[in-house]
């Protein structure tokens, strides 16, 4: 049983695996920019890549929290024809967002505030002279030992989130549980009525 919500003449059917994965795709090229511009920023000096990771991860929440709360899509969710509602079918809300993004944002923040840390701790002329790669490592050397169990918990949790999907009927990830949301398709019905009138009309 796939479930079906009629509303507003709007077919609702949940959404599965690859639309999502569509979606997440679609919203990941729309920060192409976004990613480029942090690039640039943290080839001139330390404190411009500071304020490109702090950018950086505060757009990424601001549009999905946003989108989310006004729109109960992103525009990659709104591109391929999913949208978030609650269970029940009706709108989400901030609060909804919030819940729905917390345990992401709860992961960002910590990546931030240990970047930030360890990009302060490079001394200007070194920062500037890595590549974009090297760069990185040196920062993942400078991270405090146990963050490489906090990448580990975020491995598992996204991990989690798609297993939980494909295994309910609802095809609901674990923040859709944290939120009391659920994702569906957007498909418009053709009335009956519509085709009987149609169907005067030709004759």
């Amino acid at each position: 049983m796939t479930g079906i919500t009629p509303i507003n003449n709007v077919e609702l059917k949940y959404a599965g695996f690859w639309k999502r994965l569509a979606s997440i795709l679609i919203d990941a090229a729309i920060f192409a920019p976004v990613m480029l511009l942090r690039m640039w920023l943290d080839s001139i000096s330390s404190n411009a890549g500071i304020i490109g990771v702090v950018a950086y991860c505060a757009i990424i929440t601001t549009y999905e929290v946003w989108f989310v709360a006004k729109h109960g899509q992103t525009p990659g969710k709104m591109a391929v024809g999913i949208k978030i509602v609650k269970v029940d079918g009706s709108p989400v809300a901030w609060k909804e967002a919030l819940l729905r993004d917390s345990v992401n944002i709860g992961f960002a923040t910590v990546y931030l505030i240990f970047t930030c840390n360890a990009i302060v701790q490079i001394p200007d002329a070194e920062y500037v002279s890595l590549s974009w790669t090297a760069r990185n490592v040196r920062v993942y050397e400078l991270y405090p030992s146990w963050m490489g169990w906090a990448n580990t918990l975020s491995n598992i949790w996204v991990g989690s989130e798609v297993i939980v999907m494909l295994f309910n009927k609802k095809r609901r990830a674990l923040h859709d549980f944290i939120a009391g949301t659920v994702v569906i398709r957007m498909e418009k019905r053709v009335e009956a009525s519509n085709d009987i009138e149609m169907l005067s009309d030709a004759t």
